[in-house]
């Protein structure tokens, strides 16, 4: 897979990203918002501020969700207030964040773990292990994608992976490394 486009900001880290249907969104825990991008342009639209944020966004269709310091967050994406939080679904660090219509994916980075989680209760519904460290993560109609972290000589990957056993259905190696990411139903961001 190869880089289409790049957008340069003046961030530290982008930590999640997420779409909408029109605009990208992503984190920037640097400066403690969550930025709106237009997807042609590449122009910062608005900023968030409020929430926590850290390494993982997701849009549900009407709410952002948002990993902070110590929880998920379901964020207004009008007015920035957090409407919602549920508890980590793990002890590891939270690397990513995705919606896949009924309920969230949240990885976790360190435990090599994706997990299904009730969007109200914040029960974890199914847990599926990756043999390497978890990135961002997208959801794409049926499929569950994330990203792995290059480690012991390995590169950057993003990878399609079977929902209920995690198994690797399709591998595709990237130039970069990945914090987060989306699909916009033309490519991945």
């Amino acid at each position: 897979m190869k880089v289409e486009r790049e957008f340069k900001y003046d961030v530290r880290v982008v930590g999640g990203v997420a779409y909408d249907g029109q605009d990208v969104w992503f984190s920037d825990p640097g400066n403690g918002a969550i930025a709106c991008v237009d997807r042609e342009s590449g122009e910062i639209k608005r900023r968030l501020k409020g929430p926590k944020v850290g390494s993982g966004t997701a849009w549900d269709g009407t709410h952002l969700w948002q990993v902070g310091d110590t929880k998920i967050q379901c964020v207004d994406p009008r007015t920035g207030k957090v409407v919602r939080e549920l508890p980590f679904p793990d002890e590891g660090f939270i690397s990513g964040l995705a919606w896949d219509g009924e309920a969230l994916w949240v990885g976790a980075y360190d435990r090599r773990t994706m997990h299904r989680v009730h969007p109200v209760s914040g029960k974890v519904l199914r847990s599926v292990k990756s043999d390497r460290f978890v990135t961002g993560i997208a959801w794409i109609g049926d499929e569950l994608w994330h990203a792995v972290y290059p480690e012991d000589g390995k590169g950057t990957e993003l990878r399609k992976v079977d929902p209920k056993n995690g198994k690797v259905l399709r591998r595709e190696e990237v130039p970069c490394t990945i914090s987060g990411m989306a699909f916009d139903g033309e490519r991945f961001w």
